[in-house]
Formats: structure tokens, C-alpha cells, sequence
């Protein structure tokens, strides 16, 4: 498994623009796993999977690590193609006027909305009332003017700590008091260089 998967085409942006293929990836970058055992986990019919997992496939961004026969038929496990997607900015930069509902920004909708529906959630289980939880609770955005030398810098900053965050998940540690918490970055131009 790679460390860093760059969307190069707009079918991989399509396909990740799926809030149910986002769920998908979330959870095959964390172990492999078959149909059955996504379904399971996401508490849907796994026949509901079976097109989303073939689009995941064909633009790359699962693959298929092992094949066992199984009550007569053939089940297949998958794995995530990286342990982090990035945007390449090429694609980002194709269009200037983009319609709505476009690949980039179905994406990022549907990225904030599952961020919003975990937030949510975890509000309903009564997870902001938990001292324990609650102190590790932000929401902040910044609008922050940088030179290209901060800003390739903050930018450097940023991603190593993701990939810390990333490397820390993915060791797993089976230690019994862990918190889970979701991260959710966004690091974009608003405006251009003056």
C-alpha cells in the first residue's frame, strides 16, 4: 500500500465524490476486507456494494489482495490502493467556472456533509458530554495571508502531521482506553497572489 495516492483523472474524483465509495475507501484503507464484511460494517445489503466496489477497482483506487472459494462462490477481498488520497492540482486547476455538481465539487460536499453527519452522531451518543472526549473537540477555520516561502512551509508542516496521524492509525495499538476522532483538512487558495 502506498503512503500517498494522487486523483489524477476526473473519474477518480468522481468515484471518491460518492459519500457510500468515501465510507467504502475510509474503511479499506484501514484493513482489507470482503463485500460481506463492508456490508456489515455499513449495515447495508452487500448486493448494494458490488457497483460502487467495481468503480473503486477500475479507477484504481482498491484492489482485489485475495480470492478463496466460499459456499460456491468466489469472495473476494480489497484493500485500499494508499493510505491517503491528495487532489492533483492540475486537475484542480482544468476549469475555472465549474457547474455545480461538478466531480470536484461533489467531492467536497460530500466530504463536509459525512464530516457534519459524524459530528452529529457523535452528539446524539452523548459524546460532547464525555470530559474525557470533549477536550480534544475543535472546530476552527482560518483564513490565514502567507508568503510562498510560510506557505510551502505550513503546507510541508501539515501534510507530515497527516501522515503522522495516518502512521499512528495505522500501527494498531490495542490499547484499551483509545479515543477515536475524525480530522478533516482542508487547505485551499481563496484568492490569488498579489
Amino acid at each position: 500500500m502506498k503512503a500517498i495516492q494522487r486523483l489524477m483523472t476526473l473519474p477518480q474524483l468522481r468515484a471518491v465524490a460518492n459519500p457510500l465509495r468515501q465510507e467504502l475507501l475510509e474503511l479499506l484503507v484501514g484493513s482489507p476486507l470482503t463485500t460481506h464484511e463492508l456490508a456489515d460494517r455499513l449495515a447495508v445489503p452487500p448486493g448494494r456494494l458490488y457497483h460502487h466496489i467495481g468503480i473503486l477497482e477500475r479507477t484504481g483506487l482498491i484492489r482485489e489482495v485475495a480470492r478463496r472459494q466460499r459456499r460456491g462462490a468466489i469472495e473476494r477481498t480489497y484493500r485500499a490502493t494508499a493510505r491517503e488520497y491528495t487532489v492533483d492540482d492540475r486537475l484542480l486547476a482544468r476549469s475555472r467556472t465549474r457547474p455545480v455538481g461538478d466531480p470536484l465539487s461533489s467531492a467536497v460536499s460530500t466530504l463536509f456533509r459525512n464530516a457534519a453527519a459524524d459530528v452529529e452522531r457523535a452528539a446524539s451518543r452523548g459524546l460532547f458530554g464525555d470530559p474525557a472526549v470533549t477536550e480534544r473537540v475543535v472546530f476552527e477555520k482560518q483564513r490565514v495571508r502567507l508568503t510562498a516561502t510560510d506557505l510551502r512551509r505550513l503546507r510541508r508542516r501539515l501534510q507530515t502531521w497527516l501522515a503522522d496521524c495516518v502512521r499512528a492509525n495505522a500501527s494498531g495499538d490495542s490499547e484499551i482506553n483509545v479515543a477515536e476522532v475524525a480530522i478533516v483538512v482542508g487547505f485551499y487558495p481563496v484568492a490569488p497572489a498579489s
